[in-house]
């Protein structure tokens, strides 16, 4: 396998950048065992940031907190000078814990609800209307507290990124945004709002966008409505695509600056951009343990082989929601079966499959480890406690080869603490 994100085979034992991930695993707590476990590489998300604060010089970078969540790392990138793009409650706190200023976080979301838009407002922070019905909660909220508050109103351009159909988010049906004669209604009778000013236009088509064009494309929607209303911000979301695949590829996100650039032109706007997966997808990977393994045929006599491990869809639910492919190699290099492998959870459901029809893997027994890669971006963050599972921990292995715990493993007592128990 090539490196990725700093995670690659020496002397046939898979490291993080050097550091082999058998001193990783060994380091954390183990009283209910070693894994499952993220494992994050701090040298790997620097250099994300790099690539981007490169490619996008003078645009503002604000990080969907979405696709990781956790503290350490969200300070880590707030230190590489990006703000945050938040969606609920709990982003915003993690924003302002990580250390964000007002003007560094952008707050959207479908469906904000009244406590969350005066949050918002109490907040300082850009609020992206979703829909026209929050104009008027937003005004009540400023009003009430004294403060002004700055929207940028969500444009659904009618673009299709050419994407898995559950991560496309800008055609004319969607639950995100406003179509062009909705925006350009609400910006006709602004006048009548005291609490709020508008910013500029936001719009986000999808994740995984195949084609700079895509975006460009959107662009082209989105400046005629800032030229008429002499707008001065421009968000265009994220959707910078990830290859997950041993042999596939994806524009890189220098080629999605020069075609954004051009399609800008010479105007005197602010772009901002809200990047998530191309920051950290694949900067972690996701530890496993083999619990057995089973040989057998199918109906037309093809062999198969299911390996069942003590990770699943409560670990990592993108196999199950996009169909979603990650590579899976052992933490041991050996010399692959020719038997389809086929990678299933602990968990009580049929779809509990985080692989299929692997041809990489060697011979496996129980206790083995398998290391699934790119489980930076919408893993951790999407891990449930479906079957009472408890949340894995995780740690990061700094620039300098230290090995950090950032989460503990969730306990029994974790998962029961909101509950009034008699």
């Amino acid at each position: 396998m090539q490196s990725i994100g700093g995670f690659g085979y020496i002397d046939g034992l898979m490291c993080c950048n050097g550091i082999p991930l058998t001193e990783v695993i060994a380091s954390v707590p183990h009283e209910r065992g070693f894994t499952p476990l993220y494992v994050y590489n701090e040298r790997a998300i620097l250099d994300n940031c790099a690539a981007l604060n490169s490619a996008f010089p003078q645009a503002k970078k604000r990080f969907a907190v979405k696709a990781c969540m956790n503290l350490e790392i969200l300070r880590l990138i707030r230190d590489q000078g990006f703000g945050f793009d938040v969606v609920s409650h709990g982003e915003l706190g993690r924003a302002k814990l990580a250390g964000a200023r007002p003007e560094e976080i952008v707050y959207a979301g479908a469906a904000k609800t009244d406590y969350e838009v005066s949050e918002a407002v109490g907040a300082g922070v850009t609020i992206v209307v979703e829909r026209p019905e929050e104009l008027p909660i937003i005004d009540v909220a400023a009003i009430s507290q004294g403060l002004e508050t700055t929207a940028l109103l969500r444009l659904r351009p009618n673009v299709d990124a050419h994407t898995h159909r559950h991560l496309t988010t800008g055609t004319a049906f969607s639950k995100f945004g406003m179509p062009e004669a909705a925006v350009r209604e609400i910006l006709e009778n602004r006048v009548s709002a005291s609490g709020y000013r508008f910013g500029g236009i936001h719009f986000h088509i999808g994740s995984q966008i195949d084609s700079p064009s895509c975006t460009a494309q959107a662009i082209g929607v989105a400046l005629p409505i800032i030229d008429e209303f002499n707008l001065k911000l421009l968000d265009i979301g994220g959707g910078f695509p990830v290859c997950y695949t041993e042999d596939g590829s994806a524009p890189c996100v220098d080629e999605f600056s020069r075609e954004i650039y051009n399609a800008i032109g010479d105007r005197d706007i602010q772009l901002l951009i809200e990047p998530g997966r191309s920051v950290v997808a694949d900067t972690a990977v996701m530890v496993t343990t083999v619990m057995s393994v089973e040989y057998g045929t199918d109906e037309e006599g093809k062999p198969w082989r299911i390996v069942t491990c003590d990770a699943g869809m409560g670990d990592n639910p993108r196999p199950m929601l996009y169909d979603a492919y990650h590579q899976i190699w052992p933490l041991v290099a050996g010399d692959p079966e020719s038997t389809p492998t086929y990678i299933a959870g602990p968990y009580c459901e049929s779809t509990d499959f985080i692989g299929r029809g692997l041809l990489n893997l060697p011979l496996l027994k129980r206790g083995d480890r398998l290391v699934m890669m790119h489980c930076g971006a919408y893993v951790r963050a999407m891990a449930s406690g479906y079957n009472g599972n408890l949340i894995s921990p995780e740690v990061i292995v700094l620039s300098d080869g230290t090995i950090k715990l950032i989460a503990m493993r969730q306990s029994f007592g974790h998962s029961i603490a909101l509950e009034l128990v008699a």
